[in-house]
């Protein structure tokens, strides 16, 4: 069994997009039409999900090796760094997100009141 690489998995969903438009630019059927681009609206979405992921990964690679860096480099705490970085964007996220509903809730109650 071949093991495909996050790289060459991206590659085939671009080439898929790109088939279903070209595929949908040259049938007149309205049914099928629909069909091809809600087919490369999924694509897109997975497409999204899979290059998001890949920067979470790059930004907790480069946060566990600052944390390395910042420990004297220090053999066979990798997992300990990693998990410590995974936590440590994760919480950045959170507190992100909440502070963005906070200024969101903020903006409408003020457009109310």
């Amino acid at each position: 069994m071949k093991m495909i690489t996050d790289h060459e998995e991206l590659r085939e969903l671009r080439r898929k997009i790109e088939q279903a438009n070209r595929f949908a630019s040259t049938i007149t059927d309205h049914t099928t039409v629909e069909r091809l681009r809600n087919w490369a609206q999924e694509l897109n979405q997975r497409l999204r999900q899979r290059l998001a992921a890949r920067r979470t990964k790059d930004e907790i690679r480069a946060r566990a090796r600052e944390l390395w860096d910042e420990h004297g480099r220090p053999s066979d705490r990798d997992l300990e760094f990693w998990l410590r970085a995974e936590r440590e964007l994760a919480d950045d996220e959170r507190g992100a997100t909440s502070s963005a509903e906070i200024a969101k809730s903020e903006s409408v109650a003020g457009q109310t009141g």
